[in-house]
């Protein structure tokens, strides 16, 4: 976990399933989560991930391919022991 102005997380910290906190709106600094699924160009930070469509919606989530370079949050599910 880090600051929304960055430094932001290695990418290659990333796996599939990890809940990510990003800045979407550098400008303004505007936050938006997703799960990371793959990635597309690890290199340019394009990656595919689930993302919540939101709005009230009655569609849950999409598949989408998103810009995760400004990574301040990484969340992994921790298996009970």
């Amino acid at each position: 976990q880090g600051p929304k102005e960055g430094p932001y997380a290695q990418l290659s910290l990333i796996q599939p399933g990890d809940w990510l906190y990003i800045v979407n709106k550098p400008k303004t600094l505007g936050t938006h989560s997703l799960i990371f699924v793959a990635w597309e160009d690890r290199d340019q930070g394009l990656a595919q991930v689930i993302n919540y469509v939101g709005g009230r919606k009655r569609k849950p989530g999409d598949y989408r391919s998103s810009d995760i370079s400004r990574v301040f949050e990484i969340r992994r599910a921790q298996l009970p022991e």
